[in-house]
């Protein structure tokens, strides 16, 4: 696969509620992996706690970037996805659950997969939702609920004094 460069989709964090794909941060680190021989985008999605939006938009990102590797001279069978609190849980998602037809959405590009082959994902909420806590029906929208042994490599890496995430 001479002349193919792996690609890295960013997914910024902010509780599903906010945030931008033109966050600094996620820019700097974007340009440093394109530098490194990465083709990198970054990623905006619908603003919705519920977040099966999200995962849809997320999924329909990857299947876009898919259906222009030949544009960008992306190898597509070597795409990962870094993400920090909320993006995380969307990279998380991306690479578990490209099997469930229902977080798929409508989005174009259905001929292509959503399936990542790597995760790096930080501050990634993955505490189970205790009795008592809200909204219950997030469990349809867990990682672990998706978790298969054919899964990519994970790298997850948290900050210990993190008050926001557990």
């Amino acid at each position: 696969v001479d002349g193919l460069r792996p690609a890295l989709v960013f997914v910024h964090g902010g509780g599903w509620i906010r945030g931008d794909k033109r966050n600094v941060v996620f820019l700097e680190q974007a340009i440093d992996s394109a530098r490194r021989g990465y083709v990198c985008i970054t990623v905006n999605y619908r603003l919705d706690a519920s977040r099966v939006p999200c995962i849809k938009d997320v999924k329909c990102a990857v299947r876009w970037l898919r259906a222009h590797a030949d544009d960008y001279q992306i190898d597509p069978q070597r795409i990962g996805a870094y993400g920090n609190s909320a993006g995380a849980h969307l990279v998380s998602m991306l690479g578990v659950s490209a099997s469930n037809r229902e977080l798929e959405g409508d989005g174009p590009f259905q001929d292509y997969s959503s399936q990542i082959q790597a995760v790096a994902a930080s501050a990634t909420p993955t505490r189970p939702m205790r009795r008592g806590e809200a909204n219950p029906g997030l469990a349809a929208v867990a990682p672990i609920t998706y978790v298969t042994k054919g899964a990519p490599p994970f790298l997850l890496f948290h900050e210990v004094t993190d008050r926001l995430v557990d």
